[in-house]
């Protein structure tokens, strides 16, 4: 019997193909080589004039930041080390026919922690930032329509497929208790068997005793 993938697993591969390409795009722009960035007309310009669209239209303030050592700086490196390879490894896994395997399972939950307390720490930032470096309008629109959902939806997605990870854990000890009756229930009538024959064969030598005397 083949395991059904749950379905959920495409919406799961589409929301990593989403943060993949806000990385790409936005996030990791920077270490970019000028080259191919600068000036118009070189192969990668588009992203540098998507990522400043992004930042104009969303007035998100953590691309703009002068200050040495931003925590925001950070988070963007343990994107490029951590989240970035898992991302690139989990759309494959989570868009196969095939169910996950126990690596993906691993690094769905690693990927999907991660990604949810990096960017909850953003959400929290963002939550106390006053007027004075982003208007509350547009605090509302990039904290409910960019971060917040970065920060909800990993998690979730790490905490369901540990959740079908268990089920299939519980549905393969079921399996095996049932294979472990089974062998029990065919030991036992082989046993029977055994015995009835053995019984015949004794009445039959008996049988065979009474007719030579």
């Amino acid at each position: 019997m083949s395991i059904v993938k749950p379905r959920r697993n495409f919406i799961y591969g589409a929301l990593v193909i989403l943060h993949l390409s806000a990385m790409l795009g936005v996030d990791f722009v920077p270490f970019y080589p000028e080259s191919l960035c600068q000036p118009e007309g070189s192969p990668l310009h588009f992203l540098v004039t998507y990522r400043n669209w992004y930042i104009t239209t969303m007035s998100d303030p953590y691309y703009n930041h002068k200050t040495p050592g931003h925590f925001f700086e950070f988070l963007v490196y343990v994107e490029l080390v951590v989240q970035f390879p898992l991302a690139l490894y989990l759309v494959g896994s989570l868009f196969s026919k095939q169910p996950l395997t126990g690596a993906a399972e691993l690094g769905a939950n690693v990927y999907g922690m991660v990604t949810g307390l990096c960017t909850a720490i953003v959400c929290h930032d963002l939550w106390y930032l006053g007027p004075d470096t982003i208007s509350a309008q547009a605090k509302q629109t990039l904290l409910y329509a960019a971060y917040l959902p970065y920060a909800i939806l990993p998690i979730l997605m790490s905490a369901d497929i540990l959740r079908e990870k268990k089920k299939k854990k519980k549905k393969k000890k079921k399996k095996k208790k049932k294979k472990k009756k089974k062998k029990k229930k065919k030991k036992k009538k082989k046993k029977k068997k055994k015995k009835k024959k053995k019984k015949k064969k004794k009445k039959k030598k008996k049988k065979k005793k009474k007719k030579g005397h």
